[in-house]
Parts: C-alpha cells; sequence; structure tokens
C-alpha cells in the first residue's frame, strides 16, 4: 500500500510540472541524439572552412598535370614529386602528369590558355617561358605572360656556362684563349640560348656560335661529351649534380652559395662592355613554376594557391626534392610573389629590344 502511494505521487507531481510548463508557454525539448550532434559540428566545420566548395569539387576528381619539357629531366621530376603531394592536399582520385614538350613551352602554354579545361582540373608544372617576354615575342605564341593564374614557384637560380671536365674547356683561359667555340643549348628562343648569347658577347671570341635545340641541358651535355661542341649553356644546378659538366662561370652579380667556388661572369669579365651589361640585367632567370589557365573559378583558384603552400611548408617536400633533383628547396615563391615575376617581364619587355639581333650572330639552327 505504501509503496503504491509513492507512484501515485510521482505520478501526480510529474503531470503538475508538465501543465506548469505548458502554462508558461514553455515545452520541455527532448534531448539532442549523438547523430544530430555530430551533424550540427559537421556544418559549423564546413561553414569555417574557406576552401569547403573546392574541396568538394575535387574530391575523387582525376587531375593533369601538364609539363612543358620531355620526360626525365629536372623539370620533369618536379612535376611528378608536386603530383603527388597535390593529389593527397586536393583529395583528388589521381593527378597524373602529361609531357607536351617543344617550341621553348610554346606547344604546351598555347594549349593550356587555348584548349585546356578551365575547371582546375588542369595546371602546369615546368620551366620559365610562361614569364619569358623572349619567348612572348614569338609568333607562334599565343599568350602573354599575364595569361595565367600563378600559384607559387619551386626554383629560381641563375645559369652557368659549362664544360666537360675531361675536356681542354674546362680550363676558363683556354676557353677565353680560343679563337672558335660551340655552345649548346636547348632552343632557338628560350632564356638558356639567350644566356649563352650573352657570355659569347662578354668572351669575344672572333669564331662563335650556339646550336639550338639539343632539347635538354642534359642532351647538351652528352653532346659536349661526344665532341659535338665545346660549352653548355646550362641551369647552374644541373652542371653542378652532372658529372658530365663542370661550370665555368654563372650569370649573376654574387656567387651561387651552391657553387661557391664559380666566378659570376662580372669576375671574369669586368670590363665588359655597356651593351652586355644592360643584357645581362634583363636576362630571365631558371625558374620552376605551377600555374593553371585564366577562366578556373575564383575559389579553385585560391584552393589550389592553398595546397602549394601547404606543400612547400612540408619538410618532407624539401627533403624529396633534393635527393630526387638535387635542387636545394629554399621555401619557394608564393601566388603573389610569382605573379611579380611576371608582371616584371611585362613592365620592362622592352629591354628585350636588342636581344633578337644578338642571337641572329650566334644561333646555328
Amino acid at each position: 500500500m505504501r509503496n503504491m502511494t509513492r507512484k501515485l505521487l510521482a505520478i501526480t507531481l510529474g503531470l503538475g510540472m508538465i501543465l506548469g510548463l505548458e502554462a508558461c508557454g514553455q515545452k520541455e525539448e527532448p534531448a539532442a541524439k549523438p547523430a544530430d550532434t555530430a551533424q550540427a559540428a559537421g556544418d559549423k566545420s564546413a561553414a569555417d572552412d574557406p576552401y569547403a566548395s573546392a574541396r568538394e569539387f575535387y574530391a575523387g576528381k582525376d587531375i593533369k598535370v601538364v609539363c612543358p619539357q620531355k620526360a626525365g629531366g629536372n623539370n620533369d621530376i618536379c612535376a611528378r614529386l608536386v603530383a603527388t603531394y597535390m593529389k593527397d592536399l586536393l583529395g583528388a582520385k589521381s593527378v597524373t602528369v602529361e609531357n607536351m614538350d617543344g617550341g621553348s613551352g610554346i606547344i604546351c602554354y598555347n594549349w593550356l590558355v587555348s584548349a585546356a579545361d578551365k575547371d582546375g582540373t588542369v595546371f602546369a608544372v615546368g620551366s620559365q617561358p610562361a614569364t619569358n617576354a623572349i619567348v612572348n615575342a614569338d609568333p607562334a605564341c599565343q599568350f602573354g605572360a599575364m595569361d595565367f593564374n600563378y600559384l607559387g614557384t619551386i626554383q629560381e637560380d641563375y645559369f652557368c656556362i659549362s664544360a666537360n671536365p675531361d675536356g681542354p674547356y674546362a680550363d676558363l683561359d683556354y676557353v677565353l684563349n680560343s679563337q672558335a667555340i660551340t655552345m649548346a643549348s636547348t632552343a632557338v628562343n628560350d632564356a638558356h640560348t639567350y644566356a649563352g648569347v650573352a657570355a659569347l658577347e662578354c668572351m669575344g671570341i672572333p669564331d662563335a656560335k650556339i646550336i639550338g635545340g639539343y632539347g635538354s641541358v642534359a642532351d647538351g651535355a652528352l653532346a659536349m661529351e661526344q665532341g659535338e661542341v665545346n660549352l653548355n649553356a646550362s641551369g647552374n644546378i644541373t652542371a653542378l649534380k652532372n658529372e658530365n659538366e663542370m661550370p665555368l662561370f654563372i650569370l649573376a652579380k654574387d656567387r651561387d652559395p651552391s657553387l661557391p667556388d664559380c666566378p659570376t661572369i662580372y669576375e671574369v669579365f669586368p670590363e665588359m662592355n655597356g651593351e652586355c651589361r644592360n643584357l645581362l640585367e634583363c636576362l630571365p632567370r631558371n625558374i620552376k613554376l605551377i600555374l593553371t589557365n585564366q577562366g578556373v573559378p575564383e575559389d579553385r583558384v585560391r584552393f589550389l594557391e592553398y595546397c602549394v603552400d601547404q606543400m612547400f611548408a612540408d619538410p618532407q617536400f624539401a627533403e624529396d626534392l633534393k635527393n630526387q633533383t638535387g635542387l636545394t628547396f629554399t621555401g619557394g615563391q608564393n601566388a603573389e610573389e610569382t605573379t611579380a615575376v611576371a608582371q616584371n617581364y611585362v613592365d620592362h619587355k622592352d629591354d628585350y629590344a636588342k636581344w633578337p639581333e644578338y642571337v641572329n650572330q650566334y644561333i646555328v639552327n
């Protein structure tokens, strides 16, 4: 009887509380389920992520990286390394590399601006022609330096002139006292060729010429080894890591930390004339950059920039780059800094006016 009385009392009190809440216009809400709580947290997280829509777009997508140089060289290796890192950062299903070499990058970059999808599923990793006013002046070129979204720069270094370490031209005095010299270059209209032109102008050798069209600096090194040419106009990092090349001097005002014993062209030719100095002042650097085409939605461009920044901040990227290419990564340049480099070429395009004249004096197709 006592237990029955307690039950009736509990029921009465419970009903009283419910009636009291309803009378005050309040109703007791049911407790949130765990699944509801998780959903609310997920919605808040998505709202706080400025890249949420871009992440959703790239999730499970097949992405293409185009490289304007042929397979096997440092640019190609860089492109494949970037593809590996960007796959995880983008959340993509795959990121594959396609080599579209030829025309000092013109073939690849023409395709990027005129035929590539503009949805953010394509970007390029390679050397500097997109920011090179020399290449932009080529009649076959369909793009200008500012016709891209620049995402970042992996490496920027100066050019050097190199020789076969086992041949007589490894002695700089021997080179400077020569009556004839032949230099290899990758193409007719790229920055390697113009670096060679500037060097030959300083040397003042009576019979001097450049053979363009070797395709890569490695091909030029092989040509030296086989006796086809005497010197190679190459990127200095390539000369440093390649046992078949010995750097003679770099085309810069200050010595490169990676080549501390290699003199600069200003040290070797302190009395160079004003024309040579002008040529060297506007000589493009050897740049490895990441870019995509215009027309890509803004949120995807910003997400690509963010992913590149995250890749550069990863110490493992620097280690992998060093192990695979010999390049010492110094932090890279972000999208804004890389865009400024391209704009600088546009702002000083008139400084290149004399270059074709000098090239025509030396180049042999």
